[in-house]
């Protein structure tokens, strides 16, 4: 893994505290007293906050909060960790910072209170690290099988690998007679498997009379990555399955670990290109509308002008923090003129004009949700008060602070969806009694709803449960 070297100083440049602790106490003071230096030149001369410095072999990131400054060195080269990793790991630092130094004052916090705070850093990084991988698929325990179904019983044949997951999987696709499901096609679904403490990633699909499975088994630590990247293997699957009459798992599963994690898209963004104010401007008392497609997953078009559109589509990443979507800024006059074109985009960008052609060829439609920046109305069939509430509440925020705490809240969604993907494992009456038991414990109906169609999203098998 990357290495990591933390300094926390004051804003005045005090150095509290150091991990890993230095041999060369002053080396690390001078070297500190640079940094500090750095920042203080980049303040006085340009008038700007020196985000980070890079160097032949290290990433140096300066992260403000609360009167300290925290110095993040990423001792890496790009073979090892990618921007896109390096920024997410970053985001989750400045979050974890902040709840640790919560409310702690740099007049009086003791070096080793901050030599506490910056270990329990550090083994959120090591966490992190784990977490956000370029190719997190190869990190899956494979296993595969074929399910041999009889008038009374199945049986499981052809078994490679080993694991409680094989025989459990087996019993959800019986229970939910999937054979009937898949039609011809790879059928993916997820799956929690809380006591066991991991979740899968199975694939079922016909081999004759039988059925063939192909099970990813990842650890607990990686339940949100597989969550957020299952749009990813969902296209990849569909592709393989146009293409392929007859299945090789082991070729396909081979294929999967190859998958890319693009990266929380929002983490790539430049902060001071977004505008929460702007959206909420255009988006009035409907931008609960938004909210709730972008929540959700369901399609958004936005229309305006170029400049304005991006804009509006960076700001709303907010809200896909928990997901990776295809994102089409501006939806190209000519090439929507093509027959045939199809709108494959979650969430894009458009002219007037391009709009009202795609709605006369029935390309978009009505019902979908639409945000028009010049005449500032949201159309949309459902509302997200919830998340409006929060967005709203904290939209004065800095970028940093809205995203986190949005996040965080993202984050307990897809906990709770991943808990509902656990239910499959039931029969059908216990998975319906479970899941009435989780909405009752829910205190909002609203948070409920949603974790259900992301949780149905990602197992199309909960159905069965409604």
């Amino acid at each position: 893994m990357t290495e990591f070297q933390l300094s926390l100083i004051t804003a005045s440049g005090l150095l509290l505290a150091s991990k890993p602790e230095s041999i060369d106490e002053t080396k690390q003071i001078l070297a500190t007293g640079l940094m500090t230096a750095l920042l203080s030149f980049s303040e006085e001369v340009h008038h700007r906050e020196l985000q980070s410095v890079s160097f032949h072999d290290r990433m140096v990131s300066f992260i403000r909060i609360n009167g300290f400054i925290l110095i993040v060195e990423a001792i890496t080269d790009e073979s090892e960790l990618s921007i896109s990793v390096l920024n997410q790991i970053l985001e989750k630092i400045k979050l974890s910072m902040k709840n640790l130094l919560e409310g702690a004052d740099s007049d009086l916090l003791s070096e080793g209170e901050a030599a506490l705070i910056l270990e329990q850093c550090m083994f959120d990084i090591e966490n992190l690290q784990l977490k956000l991988t370029d190719k997190p698929f190869e990190k899956a325990e494979i296993s595969t099988f074929t399910i041999v179904h009889s008038a009374k019983k199945w049986e499981i044949e052809k078994i490679k690998g080993e694991g409680s997951q094989i025989s459990e999987v087996a019993q959800i696709l019986d229970v939910h007679k999937v054979n009937q499901t898949f039609q011809g096609s790879l059928f993916p679904f997820i799956t929690l498997f809380p006591e066991q403490k991991f979740v899968t990633c199975n694939i079922a699909y016909p081999v004759g009379n039988k059925i063939g499975v192909g099970v990813l088994k990842f650890p607990n630590l990686l339940d949100h990555t597989l969550f957020r990247l299952f749009p990813v293997l969902e296209k990849r699957l569909a592709e393989i399955s146009t293409q392929k009459m007859e299945f090789n798992i082991d070729d396909i599963l081979e294929d999967i670990k190859k998958i890319e994690d693009p990266g929380n898209r929002f983490s790539l963004l430049k902060k001071d290109n977004l505008s929460p104010s702007l959206l909420s401007i255009v988006g009035g008392r409907n931008i609960g509308k938004a909210i709730y497609s972008a929540v959700v997953g369901d399609p958004i078009s936005i229309i305006g002008d170029k400049p304005s559109v991006k804009i509006i589509i960076d700001t709303l990443s907010i809200f896909y923090q928990h997901q990776k979507i295809d994102i089409d800024e501006w939806v190209v006059e000519e090439l929507r003129k093509k027959d045939k074109y199809e709108l494959k985009a979650r969430l894009h960008g458009m002219s007037q004009k391009t709009y009202d052609s795609l709605l006369e060829q029935k390309i978009v439609q009505k019902k979908m949700t639409s945000m028009n920046l010049e005449s500032a109305k949201v159309t949309g069939v459902k509302a997200s008060h919830y998340f409006k509430k929060i967005f709203e509440d904290n939209k004065q925020e800095s970028i940093s602070k809205l995203s986190s705490i949005i996040g965080k809240e993202l984050e307990n969604l897809v906990s709770m969806s991943l808990i509902i993907t656990s239910f499959s494992l039931e029969s059908i009456s216990e998975g319906k009694e479970k899941l009435k038991e989780l909405e009752l414990n829910t205190k909002s109906q609203f948070l409920f709803q949603k974790a259900l169609l992301l949780a149905v999203s990602r197992n199309k098998l909960l159905k069965n449960l409604l």
